[in-house]
């Protein structure tokens, strides 16, 4: 039974059909990789913060 029917090509059943499955070759990311992915995301971005706040309080000393 279809819920909506829409004129968009992309969204035919077949598309549906395979939203569960994975390509030939690759595989699913794990609970564990994911976190390391984004613990390192954040890490980074916590770095990249912390030398802005660095060089605007190093900017407020000269003056």
């Amino acid at each position: 039974m279809r819920a909506m029917r829409s004129s968009n090509p992309a969204m035919t059943a077949k598309i549906f059909e395979k939203a569960g499955t994975t390509p030939a070759g690759s595989s699913t990311m794990t609970i564990n990789g994911t976190i390391n992915s984004t613990g390192l995301m954040l890490l980074l971005v916590r770095r990249q913060k912390l030398a802005e706040i660095l060089r605007f309080v190093k900017k407020q000393q000269t003056n």
